[in-house]
């Protein structure tokens, strides 16, 4: 993705409704240092499920994506729930997305609903 596919998505998505203001997202993008993410698509049910992974230069970058990706999510899904373990997870009408945060490293996944985990074997 890169930093400027980062700053992209917060600022620049399709509904403007959706968009952090061009610093918000500009401060939140530049302490990009790498990134991986995948798609997977499931032919069957027509669903796409996004795992994106960021590593950031500092804490500090950490911390700012982090907030600024939480408000960019609010604006998108609505209201989030926050777990203990500091899980940030939006359950909405059509999709299910979750944030979390290890010091330096962050995790954005967005998926068509939230799945109930299965045991091995199941």
């Amino acid at each position: 993705m890169g930093e400027w596919y980062t700053y992209l998505i917060l600022t620049k998505g399709i509904d403007s409704s959706f968009r952090l203001d061009a610093d918000t997202a500009n401060a939140a993008a530049e302490g990009w240092g790498g990134d991986t993410y995948a798609a997977y698509y499931n032919e069957q049910s027509g669903e796409t499920v996004l795992v994106l992974s960021y590593t950031w230069d500092t804490l500090s970058d950490a911390d700012e994506f982090a907030s600024a990706l939480t408000h960019y999510g609010t604006l998108r899904f609505g209201q989030p729930n926050v777990s203990d373990t500091g899980q940030t997870a939006w359950d909405y009408t059509g999709g299910y997305a979750i944030f979390r945060q290890a010091g330096q490293a962050t995790q954005w996944v967005i998926a068509p609903a939230r799945q109930q985990p299965r045991r091995c074997g199941e």
